[in-house]
């Protein structure tokens, strides 16, 4: 826990990164962050270092990388990977899958929040920045309700509200407004 920064508070992540480094130099930074943490994990990185950019918010461009540091820089961006070279990509998601099934890979660990009691549990723990992994709150099933009537789907154009659309359409909703 003492070696555990916050992906919330900039500030904090680079007072708390700071401290860990006791006045030494990371030689590599794998970054997914944005905003004010990318300012901070480049100040945290040696003159000679090199700085790993996977998020895709806020990525900076090599003109601002070079005001900044003469450290090296690369944006990893996955999809474009992905659309460049497919039979790589496929070989690198058998060698995951492979992995996953040897029991050798292990998602990230979830605190599970009940609807009905936990709630605002959940969104405290996410609010306090006290978790690890993920927060998930867990819908109960409902026992063989039947959509009626008239449903808006309020921003439902998208992927999640066309499928959920579909499916009240398809499971006695009267009318579907998206």
């Amino acid at each position: 826990a003492g070696r555990t920064l916050s992906s919330r508070d900039g500030g904090a992540f680079a007072v708390g990164a700071a401290k860990l480094l006791n006045k030494s130099r990371l030689s590599w930074v794998l970054n997914s962050l944005s905003l004010d943490f990318i300012s901070c994990s480049f100040a945290l990185l040696g003159q000679s270092g090199c700085f790993s950019e996977i998020g895709k918010r806020s990525v900076w461009s090599y003109d601002q990388r070079a005001t900044a540091t003469g450290a090296k820089y690369d944006v990893i961006a996955l999809d474009s990977a992905m659309a460049i070279c497919p039979p790589w990509m496929n070989s690198v998601l058998r060698l995951l899958s492979a992995r996953a099934a040897a029991g050798v890979l292990h998602g990230l660990p979830m605190q599970i929040f009940n609807l009905e009691k936990n709630a605002l549990a959940a969104f405290r723990t996410l609010q306090g920045g006290t978790n690890t992994g993920k927060v998930v709150i867990r819908i109960p099933k409902t026992a063989g309700v039947t959509p009626r009537g008239a449903h808006l789907l309020s921003g439902g154009t998208g992927g999640l509200g066309l499928v959920n659309g579909k499916w009240l359409g398809e499971n006695g909703a009267s009318s579907v407004v998206l």
